[in-house]
């Protein structure tokens, strides 16, 4: 696709996703709630003026909580100030969450691969004070499976064993038994589990897909089976059940020819107080796009998106009606 093709694309992507922040009804019982998950690409270092186009995207998106990956403390705390809202501390990985709302508590997990998962319960004044459950995920980036995918005579299997190289399955599973208590009381304060996962969905890589997956599908993606059973909700493909269709391909907003383009950040939620209103991709302006991974990344610097991802952008609704259930 052409730099300007694209460019156009994200135009009308951005004009659809600029929602505004408050019910269009007027029914202040049930508030809306927006959370953008966010790769950073470095702290927003791989653009001119970084720190600022990474301020001016989370407040265009009109977002209330912004998730970060390749994210640090620091630029979480100076974005936190910026935008007037609050930071939460204690992450040990590249996960941040800065959020409009006041942090509660802080969740950090002891189980392998936790490290790479920071929670917070946030005081959003929702129905019943009972609060929401953030968690924000990124996992290893290693032997990414779509580039298995392109090498002669892949197969699903071929697929899913250079995926198990890396240590995304058991990082998923340290994230997964840290939230556990909380997902099981999710329809008391619903839980929201954003993140890069740097792997694809099977929600995505179906038989009918295939052909965009270098022939090979569908493939059951170990890491998005263990986010289904544990009861959380795909947004984005919620909202947009027909992968061909929609195929919502966040990576890459700047790899195009060359890269295989791919769902791999995620918004999942569980907990019968909210209800998925939307869930779309986000990106302010692409200028300049190259080609793969690696490839003449020097030549964005100037771009006005700070990101080598789309972010995902979703809105939800407070049903103020416990047990009614989510969709």
């Amino acid at each position: 696709m052409t730099a300007q093709a694209w460019r156009g694309m994200v135009s009308l992507a951005t004009c659809g996703l600029i929602l505004s922040a408050t019910p269009s009804h007027a029914d202040e019982s049930m508030p809306r709630l927006k959370i953008l998950s966010f790769n950073t690409w470095n702290d927003g270092t791989k653009v001119d003026g970084g720190f600022e186009k990474l301020a001016k995207a989370i407040t265009v998106s009109g977002a209330d909580v912004a998730c970060l990956q390749e994210s640090s403390a620091a630029t979480s705390r100076r974005l936190a100030e910026r935008l007037g809202w609050h930071a939460v501390e204690g992450g040990r990985g590249s996960v941040q969450i800065v959020s409009r709302y006041p942090i509660a508590e802080v969740i950090t997990g002891e189980t392998p691969g936790s490290e790479r998962l920071l929670g917070a319960r946030l005081q959003t004044g929702a129905p019943e004070d009972a609060g929401l459950m953030v968690f924000n995920l990124h996992l290893d980036f290693r032997s990414y499976g779509p580039y298995a995918a392109r090498k002669p005579g892949a197969t699903a299997e071929s697929v899913l064993e250079e995926n198990a190289r890396s240590e995304r399955v058991t990082q998923m599973r340290g994230a997964l038994e840290t939230m556990r208590h909380f997902l099981e009381n999710a329809d008391k304060r619903p839980v929201i589990l954003t993140g890069d996962f740097n792997v694809p969905s099977h929600l995505d890589w179906t038989a009918a897909t295939a052909a965009s997956h270098g022939g090979v599908g569908p493939v059951a993606w170990p890491e998005s089976l263990l986010v289904e059973k544990a009861g959380l909700v795909d947004a984005f493909r919620a909202r947009h059940p027909d992968p061909v269709l929609t195929p919502g391909d966040s990576w890459s907003s700047i790899h195009k020819e060359g890269e295989p383009q791919d769902r791999i950040d995620f918004i999942h939620h569980k907990g019968s107080p909210l209800r998925i209103v939307d869930c779309k991709l986000f990106a302010t302006a692409v200028e300049t796009t190259v080609g793969a991974w690696s490839d003449g990344a020097e030549a964005v610097r100037g771009n006005t998106w700070p990101s080598d991802h789309s972010a995902v952008l979703a809105t939800l609704e407070w049903t103020n009606k416990p047990g009614a259930g989510s969709r």
